[in-house]
């Protein structure tokens, strides 16, 4: 996984990996995180699926997390949707680990570190 050996290597020792997104659900049910890197294509649910959990049930411990998504998606429709659902910044593909760093840092500065999150 190369988001979380970018991570890693920036000195995150709290990641967290998943096999799927009812698994990152479950996950987020139990613990904390600082923010969440996920994919749009998730195995078994769909990217906002996982948006829309960490926003709106009241199980959620991360209603405020900073997201970002990783996607090769450019249509606006589906950006816009994803914002709509409490996405903070989206990643294509196509980006390199430095622009993985960066974002990384920025997110945060958005909340006290105590770990990373990633599905």
């Amino acid at each position: 996984m190369v988001v979380s050996t970018v991570l890693m290597k920036m000195g995150f020792s709290n990641v967290a990996l998943t096999s799927s997104g009812r698994d990152a659900i479950e996950l987020l049910k139990h613990k904390p995180f600082d923010f969440l890197i996920t994919d749009w294509n998730l195995e078994d649910i769909d990217g906002t699926a996982l948006i829309n959990y960490i926003r709106c049930d009241p199980r959620s411990l991360n209603l405020t997390m900073p997201i970002v998504m990783l996607t090769g998606r450019a249509e606006q429709a589906d950006v816009m949707r994803a914002q709509i659902k409490g996405l903070i910044s989206l990643l294509g593909r196509e980006e390199t680990a430095a622009h993985l760093s960066i974002k990384s840092w920025e997110l945060t500065a958005l909340r006290t570190p105590t770990g990373a999150k990633m599905s």
